[in-house]
């Protein structure tokens, strides 16, 4: 019992304390049949830490779609990479649904094991690790978010230049106006291509409402990664008690180790001592013994004589 508590606690300071690196080979076995506070937790525990790692290479993957969007000049490379990003944003998507789902069923876990079972080892245990969980979701989503605005940003750019391509005598005002209007620009387009076959002005249509289309799926996955963050603070916020008693709790158990070690360590100078006291006296024992055998040989010599 003692190992696998240690093995519970040993891996919710590593979430607490490194929630970018992952050490997700939790232990199987953790908990004893005979409990029920945690039953089928570890396992479930496993499969979030999974997904917050599949949903940081998602963001990795957005962060370098961004850079070849900005880069790439031809029309099917930046299909490529609207597809690709619409793939990553979905994925992360469903892996966030996921992972809240569970915190919101864990919440349920702890503040029952907080009522029933508040001076077990495990209850103190599975609320640092639900609290390292929640951190680091948090961290993910707010790297999700990032990612998503900068693509968006560079996006936007490019919308910018292409329809300064396709209206060149548009000013800033003009063109700000039509970025902010999609079918206002919609419009625009239609009417530069009537009446001509400009294979440069058909691209830009092409290209800026699939650019379009990016931008509306970005926002709402941003509102929608906004709005977790809103519940996840409410959570955090109502966990914030129930640490403060944890962390009384440990200060309290560092104290009481720091006592049984100054007694552990005095009793081992008694017993040192102790031991020392009987190798002076099994000294002086034999010591005895031998000048009492002397003397008798002694004595047996002389009657012989």
């Amino acid at each position: 019992m003692i190992d696998r508590l240690q093995e519970l606690k040993e891996k919710a300071a590593q979430l607490s304390i490194e929630p970018l690196k992952h050490e997700d080979d939790l232990p199987d076995d953790a908990i004893e049949k005979d409990r029920e506070l945690v039953k089928d937790f570890l396992p479930t525990t496993k499969k979030v830490i999974i997904k917050l790692k599949e949903m940081e290479a998602s963001n990795k993957t957005i962060i370098e779609l961004k850079r070849k969007q900005v880069q790439e000049v031809r029309g099917e490379k930046e299909k490529e990479n609207s597809e690709e990003l619409s793939v990553c944003v979905r994925e992360n998507q469903t892996h966030q649904k996921y992972i809240k789902e569970f915190l919101d069923n864990m919440r349920l876990q702890v503040a029952d094991a907080r009522k029933n079972f508040p001076d077990e080892p495990e209850c103190r245990v599975l609320v640092g690790i639900y609290s390292a969980l929640m951190i680091r979701f948090r961290e993910v989503l707010r790297q999700f978010q990032e990612s998503q605005l900068e693509y968006k940003n560079a996006t936007q750019d490019k919308i910018k230049r292409q329809i300064a391509i396709v209206k060149p005598e548009a000013d800033e005002e003009e063109i700000r106006e039509l970025m902010e209007d999609p079918d206002a620009t919609s419009k625009l387009l239609n009417e530069q291509i009537v009446g001509t076959a400009h294979a440069k002005v058909r691209n830009a249509v092409d290209d800026i409402d699939r650019k379009y289309q990016d931008i509306l799926k970005l926002e709402k996955g941003v509102e929608e990664v906004y709005q977790l963050f809103l519940d996840l603070g409410t959570l955090i916020s109502a966990q914030g008690e129930m640490l403060d008693s944890i962390l009384t709790n440990m200060e309290e158990a560092r104290d009481y180790i720091k006592e049984g070690n100054k007694r552990l360590g005095n009793a081992q100078k008694i017993h040192k001592k102790t031991r020392s006291k009987m190798c002076c006296i099994l000294l002086i024992v034999v010591i005895l013994l031998v000048a009492t055998l002397v003397l008798v040989g002694g004595v047996s010599i002389g009657v012989a004589a």
